[in-house]
């Protein structure tokens, strides 16, 4: 019994230390994606991996005041057929800002929308900070508390539950912009959404 407390106790602390690591990274990585997504055009809405749109909109964001809205799938833009992210990115790079395309999506219930006119923009340092910068300072917040907590009660199973609470938090808040702009960090805020529902499960039982 004693073998088998202590293995459980080193598996929980590297648990705990392994999503330390992994939330500092996403917190150091986090930013460069931001910026280097922000500087190039932005046709107005956001999408996720499967280049379906978003339900992210704000003021001038073009795409969406054209009519490209929520769970449509963009299929074409400016007449070059887009079949995946990669082809996305590719096609937007060749783009600037005033640049006017035609934008073809697939509604959810089938059919596809044609939208003529939707002029490239400069993404906003107002959108940046409101989806960007809030929920990344909320992380760096959770990480902070996090540190805290495992520092002063790390040798504890309820301080280790709620450290590993904070860093699966601070990732998933980190990379919550990503979701719906550069994409590249998706799978690890899969992994972080799916730590928090263990983690909460966990300080339940220790904090009845």
């Amino acid at each position: 019994m004693r073998k088998s407390a202590d293995f459980l106790e080193i598996v929980s602390r590297s648990v705990t230390l392994v999503a330390f690591a992994l939330a500092v990274v996403c917190v150091s990585v986090a930013p460069m994606l931001a910026l280097a997504w922000a500087n190039q055009p932005f046709p107005g809405f956001l999408m996720d991996h499967t280049l379906v749109v978003t339900d992210q909109s704000g003021p001038g964001w073009t795409g969406s005041e054209a009519g490209v809205g929520f769970g449509q799938r963009v299929t074409r833009i400016g007449g070059v057929a887009i079949e995946n992210e990669r082809q996305y990115r590719q096609l937007i790079r060749t783009m600037s800002p005033g640049t006017v395309v035609s934008i073809t999506t697939r509604l959810r219930e089938g059919g596809e929308k044609y939208f003529p006119q939707v002029e490239m923009v400069s993404f906003s340092k107002t959108d940046l900070f409101r989806l960007f910068w809030m929920p990344y300072l909320m992380g760096i917040a959770y990480l902070g508390i996090g540190t805290w907590v495992y520092r002063a009660r790390g040798s504890a199973r309820p301080g280790r539950a709620l450290a590993f609470f904070c860093f699966s938090a601070a990732a998933a808040m980190a990379l919550y912009f990503d979701v719906f702009s550069s994409h590249a960090g998706t799978p690890l805020w899969a992994v972080a959404i799916a730590a928090i529902g263990g983690a909460l499960l966990g300080l339940a039982m220790r904090f009845p």
